[in-house]
């Protein structure tokens, strides 16, 4: 059957952090359905660990992909879009994995309620394991939810919301994929071929060191730069595809990778607290390879904060750098010794980085974006260059990162 997802306006804009992964070919293959089952209990259990933003990148783009599974998300949790931001999106999330792992693990008990159970129960627990680490993430909101769950009227309360118009029938308040014209997945649809020309050098002294390719192809490859004979410093720069996205998500986006720090880095962040979101203007060139115009510049985002290494027992001052061009999230985390640079020098140094190297960066793609039916209005999508796979020219010093993405199963 067709798949269709109904989404909350809330968890609409989330949808756009996920991406398709493949599996390694050297161990007998996971099904797709027991690694959502597998990455939905994890994040139940361990909602702050380091790779639990991949995860849900994952389970996001195989719910909306999969023709397998119909997943129908109400806010059974009544929380209002706008509190406590990030982890209100979260719990939508983890809801929408709740209930389709409930249907993966129980296909003969497979009704709306026993659905929109799982999927509650499945967010209260991320919930709990939030709370245990700190109580700063309480929503008072769901305490009237888990007393029900206390005192054993939450099943009847899910059924009456079922009743009153979240179900199968008519889907309740919700957003649906047209059928006449689904997308195409993600990765190994609208993107097959991605290309990355970088420079191997970059001003003020900057050399490429070393690149690593990550396991899961939405999370791209990073490549770390440092100073010719400085070891007290080091510049990683973040690849991964992300599709078109507008500026209010482009927002939240950088907020999320804000967020992520503060949850990974709080018990190691010393004096005071990392900074909020600021933006800076990075220039562009010319793409030569599109004949699309390209914008003068785009927004980036930057916070920075000062943490202990939990190693060495160093104090080092970081800064985050966000970006998005040309259908990929570019991420750089530059962090230097404290004793060396003070935050502000670590700060301006990673925003003149980020500009030396977005001027030099050429980033192409092919795929079902450059097809006339998935043009978008103007055109299509900038950094796309059409359907069939391309080779960029490869200069002396510079190197190419190259993502080919087969088609899902």
């Amino acid at each position: 059957m067709n798949a269709r997802i109904w989404i909350s306006s809330l968890t609409l804009g989330l949808a756009l952090l996920a991406s398709h992964a493949v599996q390694a070919a050297s161990v007998p293959a996971e099904t797709d359905a027991a690694k959502a089952v597998r990455y939905t209990r994890a994040l139940e259990a361990t909602p702050l660990a380091d790779n639990a933003l991949d995860m849900r990148k994952w389970l996001l783009r195989w719910m909306l992909e999969t023709p397998d599974y119909t997943v129908l998300v109400c806010n059974m949790l009544d929380i209002p879009d706008d509190e406590n931001g990030t982890l209100s999106g979260e719990l939508m999330v983890q809801m929408m994995a709740g209930n389709v792992a409930w249907q993966i693990e129980h296909p003969r008990e497979n009704d709306d309620v026993s659905r929109q159970m799982a999927a509650v129960r499945s967010a209260l627990k991320m919930y709990a394991a939030y709370l245990a680490k700190d109580p700063k993430w309480k929503l008072p909101a769901l305490d009237p939810v888990i007393e029900r769950e206390r005192n054993g009227t939450l099943r009847e309360h899910v059924a009456k919301k079922v009743a009153a118009g979240c179900n199968s029938e008519n889907g309740g308040e919700k957003m649906t994929f047209s059928e006449e014209a689904e997308p195409p997945p993600f990765l190994g649809g609208f993107l097959r071929e991605s290309h990355m020309v970088y420079p191997l050098k970059v001003p003020n002294g900057w050399v490429m060191q070393s690149e690593h390719r990550y396991d899961e192809l939405e999370s791209g490859a990073s490549v770390r730069f440092q100073r010719e004979g400085d070891v007290t410093g080091w510049m990683d720069v973040y690849f991964y595809p992300i599709g078109v996205i507008s500026k209010e998500q482009l927002e939240k986006l950088a907020a999320a990778e804000r967020e992520q720090l503060v949850t990974v880095w709080k018990d190691a962040v010393t004096g005071a607290p990392l900074s909020p979101l600021g933006t800076f203007s990075v220039p562009l060139k010319a793409d030569p390879s599109t004949s699309q115009p390209r914008p003068d510049a785009i927004t980036a985002y930057a916070a920075d904060f000062t943490y202990k290494h939990r190693e060495n027992g160093k104090r080092y001052n970081s800064v985050l750098v966000f970006m998005v061009d040309r259908l990929y999230a570019i991420k750089l985390r530059y962090s230097a010794e404290a004793e060396k640079l003070s935050r502000e020098q670590v700060r301006n140094e990673a925003e003149a980085f980020a500009r030396s190297l977005l001027l030099e960066v050429e980033i192409i793609s092919t795929g079902d974006c450059g097809a006339p039916a998935r043009a978008l209005e103007g055109g299509i999508a900038e950094g796309c260059v059409g359907e069939e796979p391309v080779q960029p020219l490869v200069p002396d010093g510079y190197r190419e990162l190259r993502f080919e993405y087969p088609a899902p199963r």
